[in-house]
């Protein structure tokens, strides 16, 4: 993004009840330590593959199918492979799947579907943009954008949240795990 008309970096972490956004000049580990998020985090980081974030070595790393489904799309329309349409229909599918399973109270995919995907694989891999006139804009942008997703994670009413927020009472979220 576009802050004050030079570029910065919007660097977002998130889990499923909470979300911070951090506006920064920098993109790499710079940046990510001063956000403050992943220097000391434990969990699973989900991520684009990008290489700074490998350097978080007291986390577990998995990659998003959001960028792989991109990725693919780019390499079926630029190069013709129709294995990456293959591809990317598999990796949607697959998440089908676990969505099912899930939703039929499962913690896993049975064994031998999870063994079909694997054999299928087998056999064939927003960015949010705008401009601020200044650096205090996109970071109210994205506090203000963090603590709405926050919000709606935790089925505070968002209208509320905000009204609340004005009156000086901002709604909080608990950090302890639910």
């Amino acid at each position: 993004m576009r802050a004050k008309g030079k570029l910065h970096w919007l660097h977002v972490a998130s889990t499923d009840r909470l979300t911070d956004y951090t506006v920064h000049a920098r993109r790499g580990k710079v940046a990510m330590d001063e956000a403050g998020v992943l220097p000391g985090f434990r969990g699973r980081v989900i991520h684009d593959h990008w290489k700074t974030y490998f350097g978080y070595g007291d986390c577990a790393h998995g990659l998003c199918n959001a960028h792989h489904l991109r990725e693919l799309q780019w390499v079926e329309k630029e190069h013709g492979q129709r294995w990456a349409a293959a591809m990317a229909g598999l990796l949607v599918e697959t998440k089908e799947a676990v969505e099912a399973a899930r939703g039929d109270g499962a913690a896993a995919l049975p064994a031998e579907s999870l063994a079909e995907f694997e054999r299928r694989y087998d056999g064939v891999k927003q960015k949010v943009s705008g401009g601020f006139r200044t650096l205090e804009g996109a970071k109210d942008f994205a506090r203000i954008r963090g603590y709405i997703s926050t919000a709606r994670k935790n089925a505070v009413n968002v209208s509320g949240a905000i009204r609340d927020a004005f009156y000086g009472k901002p709604f909080i979220p608990s950090c302890a795990p639910q």
